[in-house]
């Protein structure tokens, strides 16, 4: 098991801070049933607080790679629990495979292409993501899906980036998304949760997790590539398969530049 950098604060130390910024002290031992519920709302507030943040920022450690894997004769796939959105306009195949993408479209265009093309199996061209109905009259929360044209005819291996959907923390799941780096920011959120509990009003605790705000942001877009790489459109790899990935040059009046 790997080891956790011992700056990451953990459930118990967020429970515990925020126990005392409420006046009911660190030793949970001695909380009742309505401090233990207002403790447990404020980490949850302050959670949401940092994880959706009062600035124009989405956090890229919220943006991990999956793998999906499809099968044969099945196009429509349920995406996980904690998946919120898809990053970027394609998902890619394994090095295995000669297409490098499968293009991300509307859920409209997936319809023309299943009611309309020739084609009904074969390697995935493109893929959309729709919501699903909420059923079970509400017991479970709304979930996404992946539809793919044509139907897959065989095993095939996608990696996608997703924007996740966090969880809380209980005693079993103990760590907060952005490790240690960002600890402090995330206690200052829990703090000015609970001050905005007490007060009702915001105040100099709101104001400290504003300015950590600031910093962790700054530090998670380093995790941004420094470098992109040619700006090719995806689509083009779709339309020749069969071809390798190479240099396209842009001509003017059919000359290349030099």
């Amino acid at each position: 098991m790997t080891a956790e950098s011992t700056l990451s604060l953990t459930y118990t130390t967020l429970r515990k801070r925020i126990g005392r910024m409420l006046g009911y002290g660190r030793d949970s031992d001695n909380w009742d049933t309505d401090q233990i519920e207002d403790i447990s709302d404020c980490l949850i507030s302050g959670l949401r607080q940092f994880y959706w943040p009062p600035a124009e920022h989405d956090w890229l450690f919220l943006k991990p790679t999956r793998t999906l894997a499809l099968v044969a004769d099945t196009a429509d796939y349920d995406m996980p629990d904690d998946f919120g959105s898809l990053v970027g306009t394609s998902m890619t195949f394994d090095s295995e495979t000669v297409s490098l993408y499968v293009n991300v479209t509307g859920e409209q265009n997936v319809r023309i292409n299943q009611q309309n093309s020739a084609l009904s199996s074969g390697r995935p061209q493109m893929v959309c993501i729709s919501p699903k109905e909420i059923t079970d009259s509400g017991a479970s929360g709304q979930r996404f899906e992946a539809k793919f044209w044509p139907t897959p005819d065989a095993v095939y291996s996608l990696e996608y980036r997703c924007e996740l959907l966090p969880y809380s923390l209980s005693s079993a799941r103990i760590y907060p998304y952005g490790g240690a780096v960002h600890s402090e920011t995330i206690l200052q959120s829990c703090k000015a949760a609970a001050e905005l509990h007490i007060n009702r009003e915001y105040g100099p605790e709101r104001e400290t997790f504003m300015v950590a705000l600031q910093a962790s942001i700054r530090k998670d877009k380093q995790l941004s590539p420094r470098h992109h790489g040619i700006n090719h459109d995806p689509s083009m790899y779709n339309q020749y398969p069969d071809s390798t990935r190479g240099d396209y040059i842009a001509t003017v009046n059919g000359v290349k530049p030099t």
